[in-house]
C-alpha cells in the first residue's frame, strides 16, 4: 500500500513538471519577444537627398527686334555655342518691308512737325496782334476814363465856386445847391464806370495773353519721330548683317522661346547660360521640406566631371530658393558649386545633413504608438505570477520635442528615468500584456 501511494505521489510531481515544462514552451511561442532600450542624451540628426542637374549660375539674354519673322534657327537647347556664332537668321524680305514702314512713318512725322510749326507760327502771329490790340484799347480806355473824371471834377469844383460867391442874384442858393449836389453824384457815377470799363479791359488783356501761353505744343511729335527713327536705324543695322543674329558670349543655350515662321517679341528669343560663369545645381522639392534648403544652407553635392568620373562637393551651398511658377506645392531651388568640375547637362545628388541641438532624453522611433489621445511609449514592469516574476508592458504618454527618420527627441518625463523602453516588438501588445526580453541595449 506504501509503495502504491509513493508511486502516486512521484507520478504527480513528474505530471507538474511536465505541465509547468510545457507551460513555459507555450509561453515561448505565444508570448510577444521584445527589446528594450534606455532613454539617453542625443543630437538628432536628419538626412534629406534630393536630385537635380548642372547648369550655369548666369544666363545671357539674346533679344531681336520685335515684329520680325524669323526664317532659321541655327541652334537647339543644350548646344554649346561661341561668342560670334550665327544664332538665328531673320527673313529679309519682311525686314525691308518694316524698313519702309518705318520710313513712310518718318515721312509723316517730318511732315507732320513742319505742318504744326507753320501753324504754330500763324497762331503766334494772331495772338501777338491780339495782345496788341487788348494792350491799346486798354490804354485808350484807361485815358478816356480818366478824361471823363477830370472834367466831372472841374464841373464839380465850379458848382462849388458859384454856391459861395458874393452876388449870385441870379439864381437862388437852393438852386446852386442842387446843382452842386448833381455834380457830386455825377462825379461819383464817373469813377464808378471807369473802374469797370478799366476791369473789363484789363480781362481782355489778360485773356489774350493767356491765349498765347496755349500755342500747339509739338514736343509729343517730336519724340515720336525720334523713337520711329531710332527703331528703323536699329532694322537697318540688322540688314547690314543680312539678318543674321549672333551669340555675344561663348555658353550653352538653355532656352529658345521662338519658331521658324514665327514672329518676335519684346521677350528674349533665346536664352545662353555663360560658360565662365560658377557652376550651379538645380533641383525641386516639396514647399513643406522648405527648413531644409534655407539660404545658406550647407550639403554635399556629387555629380560627374567632363570625363565622367565621380566628385563629390562638399562645400555646396544653397542660394536660392523660389516658388516653381508652375506648381505652388514646389520650391526650385539652386546650389552653389563655385567653379567645381562637374560635367555642364549632367545629373547630380544634394545631400543635407540638419543637425539639432542637444536633448537629454531621446529614443528610437520605434518605440513611440499613437492613438487617439497623442503619443505613447510602453516601458517593462514586473509583477508576480502563477509561474513566478512576469514581465508586462505598461503604456506611458510622452510629448515629442523633435524626431527624425530614426530617433525622436521627448519632453522629460519622470516614469521614464532608468525605465527599460519597448522598442522592437514580434507581434502586436496592449497596456498590461506578458512580454518576453530578448535583447536590453544600452543597458
Amino acid at each position: 500500500m506504501q509503495r502504491t501511494v509513493s508511486k502516486i505521489l512521484i507520478s504527480f510531481f513528474i505530471l507538474i513538471v511536465f505541465f509547468t515544462l510545457l507551460s513555459r514552451a507555450a509561453d515561448s511561442v505565444t508570448i510577444p519577444k521584445v527589446t528594450t532600450v534606455k532613454l539617453n542624451s542625443q543630437i538628432l540628426e536628419d538626412t534629406l537627398t534630393v536630385d537635380g542637374k548642372i547648369q550655369k549660375d548666369k544666363a545671357v539674354p539674346i533679344f531681336m527686334e520685335p515684329n520680325q519673322k524669323i526664317r532659321n534657327i541655327n541652334v537647339y537647347v543644350g548646344q554649346k555655342v561661341s561668342k560670334e556664332d550665327i544664332l538665328v537668321e531673320i527673313d529679309l524680305d519682311y525686314l525691308s518691308q518694316q524698313i519702309s514702314q518705318k520710313q513712310s512713318e518718318i515721312q509723316k512725322f517730318e511732315l507732320s512737325i513742319q505742318s504744326a510749326e507753320l501753324k504754330k507760327q500763324d497762331d503766334e502771329s494772331e495772338r501777338n496782334l491780339n495782345i496788341r490790340q487788348a494792350e491799346e484799347s486798354y490804354e485808350q480806355i484807361v485815358a478816356s476814363e480818366e478824361a471823363k473824371v477830370e472834367q466831372a471834377s472841374i464841373e464839380l469844383e465850379q458848382a462849388y465856386n458859384k454856391l459861395y460867391e458874393t452876388d449870385s442874384s441870379e439864381i437862388s442858393q437852393e438852386e446852386l445847391i442842387a446843382i452842386y449836389e448833381e455834380k457830386q453824384n455825377n462825379l461819383q457815377m464817373v469813377i464808378q464806370d471807369k473802374e469797370a470799363a478799366i476791369l473789363q479791359a484789363k480781362q481782355v488783356l489778360e485773356t489774350a495773353r493767356l491765349e498765347s501761353s496755349e500755342l500747339l505744343d509739338i514736343s509729343e511729335y517730336e519724340v515720336e519721330l525720334s523713337k520711329v527713327q531710332n527703331e528703323c536705324s536699329e532694322l537697318v543695322k540688322l540688314q547690314e548683317n543680312e539678318g543674321m543674329i549672333r551669340a555675344s558670349a561663348d555658353g550653352v543655350v538653355s532656352k529658345i522661346n521662338i519658331s521658324i515662321g514665327g514672329m518676335t517679341s519684346n521677350e528674349a528669343a533665346i536664352l545662353l547660360e555663360d560658360m565662365n560663369s560658377d557652376n550651379v545645381m538645380v533641383m525641386q522639392i516639396e514647399k513643406d521640406k522648405e527648413d531644409y534648403v534655407a539660404f545658406g544652407q550647407e550639403g554635399t553635392v556629387i555629380g560627374i566631371t567632363e570625363d565622367g568620373t565621380e566628385i563629390m562637393y562638399q562645400s555646396a551651398a544653397v542660394m536660392e530658393t523660389k516658388i516653381n511658377e508652375e506648381n505652388s506645392e514646389l520650391l526650385d531651388v539652386k546650389v552653389n558649386l563655385g567653379q567645381e568640375n562637374f560635367m555642364y547637362g549632367s545629373k547630380s545628388s544634394f545631400e543635407i545633413i540638419k543637425s539639432s541641438q542637444q536633448y537629454s532624453d531621446c529614443l528610437p522611433i520605434s518605440a513611440i504608438h499613437e492613438d487617439q489621445d497623442g503619443y505613447y511609449v510602453f516601458i517593462l514592469e514586473e509583477q508576480k505570477g502563477i509561474l513566478g516574476i512576469e514581465e508586462i508592458a505598461a503604456a506611458v504618454k510622452v510629448d515629442i520635442i523633435e524626431r527624425n527618420f530614426t530617433m525622436a527627441a521627448i519632453k522629460e518625463q519622470p516614469l521614464l528615468k532608468n525605465e527599460k523602453i519597448i522598442i522592437e516588438i514580434n507581434k502586436t501588445i496592449q497596456n498590461g500584456d506578458r512580454v518576453h526580453v530578448t535583447e536590453v541595449k544600452n543597458d
